[in-house]
């Protein structure tokens, strides 16, 4: 039945090809990505949720840390000192970022790395723990990065980006602002996401990556008693796409200040 309510609001577009069996199928139109969802068995959309710190674990090139407990200890020149990963979210032109950010309906990413260190220290590896399991999530992406986008799920969104300033002919400083989603090949719970190969590589290199999410909406896949909410979220997702409306408010970072001394 959800292809005929797509239908009947004219949102059905001709698919296209996916990639290989078992990678996230990622969109860059609101259309294709709905198409895609609605065919999906009893699929539902719902606002993407708030999530504690508490279900979010990062990593750089020394090992796990969470906002509650983000010090480490480097070796510096022979000298042994502890230092806190939330300082390496200082050194922005326009003063520091929080660390990830997760309200109800959007999300705020910082990827970044302290450069004075040999090891990196900030954030390389990002997962996220979801109350319930997803099969999908999109929304109104603002994601801005220097030279290399980093992140491999955001890959389809370089290849739209602009340079900043947009009279440079060269994407030094560059940005994606659209819609971007994700189509999963099976449910998953946490989400990993890596930068630059993850913090396995124990180094990055001195740049940043800012993902902001908003009118973001996951995707779940439900007994056919609770397909009617699919609906109602695609009426809204859709009205926001069309019209450009930020329907649902961003977290207080914005990133365009993190481009304000450059």
């Amino acid at each position: 039945m959800h292809f005929g309510l797509l239908g009947a609001c004219g949102l059905l577009v001709a698919a296209g090809i996916g990639p290989a069996a078992g990678a996230p199928r990622t969109f860059l139109d609101a259309g294709q990505w709905l198409n895609a969802v609605a065919g999906l068995p009893n699929p539902s959309l719902t606002l993407s949720p708030e999530i504690g710190p508490q279900n979010l674990v990062m990593a750089d090139g020394l090992g796990q840390w969470t906002v509650d407990n983000p010090l480490t200890t480097v070796d510096v020149g022979g000298q042994s000192l502890t230092v806190s990963r939330l300082a390496a979210f200082q050194f922005l032109p326009s003063g520091p970022p929080p660390p990830p950010v997760f309200s109800q309906g959007s999300f705020f990413i910082p990827f970044l790395c302290d450069f004075r260190y040999t090891q990196c220290i900030g954030l390389q590896t990002l997962e996220v723990t979801f109350p319930e399991e997803i099969i999908g999530f999109g929304g109104d992406l603002q994601i801005t990065y220097w030279m290399n986008i980093g992140v491999p799920l955001f890959a389809l969104a370089a290849t739209a980006a602009q340079p900043i300033p947009p009279q440079h002919q060269v994407c030094i400083i560059c940005r994606y602002d659209g819609f971007f989603g994700v189509v999963f090949d099976a449910p998953i719970k946490t989400l990993r996401l890596d930068w630059f190969g993850g913090a396995q590589s124990h180094s990055a290199p001195d740049q940043a990556t800012y993902v902001q999410f908003s009118n973001t909406f996951v995707v779940k896949v439900n007994e056919p008693a609770a397909a009617f909410v699919f609906g109602g979220a695609l009426a809204v997702l859709w009205a926001s796409t069309l019209f450009g409306r930020r329907l649902i408010p961003n977290v207080a970072f914005k990133q365009k200040s993190f481009l304000s001394a450059r």
